[in-house]
C-alpha cells in the first residue's frame, strides 16, 4: 500500500487490519462496503483511480502481448528456392527482393499471374511473352540478362515484403565475377533498399532502383513501366 497516495488514512488502516486478521487481502466490493460509511469519496478514488486503473493497464498489456504473439506465429523462415539465371555473357543483373508465395508455388521468379514483369520485359526486348520456365530462361540468356534476388533467406509473413526480417543476403560473387555484368537494376523500392544495405559496398557497378512490376504497384501502368525500364535497359543493351 506504500505506493498509494497518502489519503484516507482511516480507510487504509482498516484495510490493513482486515488483512492482518484474516491473512487475506479484503476483496472488492466487500472491502469497499465495509469502509464506505467512513469515507465514501476516498474509497471510490482508491478503487477506480488506482486498483481498477492498474487492472485495465494489465489487461491492455496482456492483449498487446497476445497480438504480438499471433503476429510472430505467422512468420515462416524461407530460403530462396530458385537458382540465379545467368551465364558468362550476361550484361545486366535484375534483382528482386524475395519470391512471393505464388512464385514459390509456380517454381520460378515473378510467378504471380498479375505481376507484369514478363509481359513488360518481352515488350521491351521485342520478344513474345514467355509462358514456361524454360522459355523465360531462354529469353533472359538470349538477351544477356541475369535474374536473381537480393535475399537468400529471411523470416516473412506470406508475400509481405514489409514483414521481412532476419534477412540473409544472397551471394552474388560468382555471378558478378564470372559474367559480363555492367549494371544492376532492382525491381522495386525494397529490393533497392536491401541492395544498398547488403551489396552496394562490395559491388563496384552502377545500380538503378526501378518501379516494382508487382500488381500492388498500381500507380504505375504497364506502359509507364515499359517506358522507365526500357530507358534503363537501353543504356547497356
Amino acid at each position: 500500500m506504500g505506493s498509494l497516495p497518502f489519503l484516507c488514512t482511516n480507510s487504509i488502516i482498516l484495510w490493513n487490519i482486515k488483512k492482518q486478521i484474516t491473512g487475506v487481502e479484503p476483496a472488492f466490493p466487500a472491502w469497499e462496503a465495509s469502509v464506505l460509511p467512513m469515507n465514501h469519496i476516498c474509497i471510490q478514488h482508491i478503487y477506480y483511480k488506482f486498483f481498477k486503473g492498474n487492472l485495465q493497464e494489465k489487461n491492455a498489456t496482456s492483449a498487446k502481448k497476445d497480438t504480438e504473439g499471433e503476429i510472430m506465429a505467422q512468420y515462416q523462415h524461407v530460403t530462396q528456392p530458385f537458382a540465379p539465371v545467368w551465364d558468362n555473357q550476361s550484361q545486366i543483373l535484375i534483382l528482386g527482393s524475395f519470391p512471393s508465395v505464388k512464385s514459390r508455388e509456380q517454381g520460378f521468379y515473378y510467378g504471380h499471374p498479375k505481376n507484369r514483369f514478363w509481359h513488360m520485359l518481352s515488350v521491351i526486348l521485342g520478344e513474345d511473352t514467355p509462358c514456361s520456365i524454360e522459355e523465360k530462361k531462354a529469353m533472359l540468356l538470349k538477351r544477356h540478362i541475369a535474374l536473381y534476388d537480393v535475399i537468400e533467406s529471411c523470416d516473412i509473413i506470406g508475400s509481405s515484403d514489409s514483414s521481412i526480417r532476419n534477412a540473409v543476403p544472397a551471394d552474388l560473387t560468382a555471378l558478378i565475377e564470372q559474367s559480363a555484368i555492367q549494371m544492376v537494376l532492382t525491381n522495386g523500392r525494397l529490393a533497392g533498399k536491401l541492395y544498398r544495405q547488403y551489396h552496394a559496398g562490395n559491388i563496384a557497378l552502377p545500380m538503378e532502383e526501378l518501379p516494382s512490376t508487382s500488381p500492388a504497384n498500381a500507380a504505375f501502368s504497364l506502359e509507364r513501366l515499359v517506358e522507365i525500364w526500357s530507358a534503363a535497359i537501353g543504356k547497356i543493351l
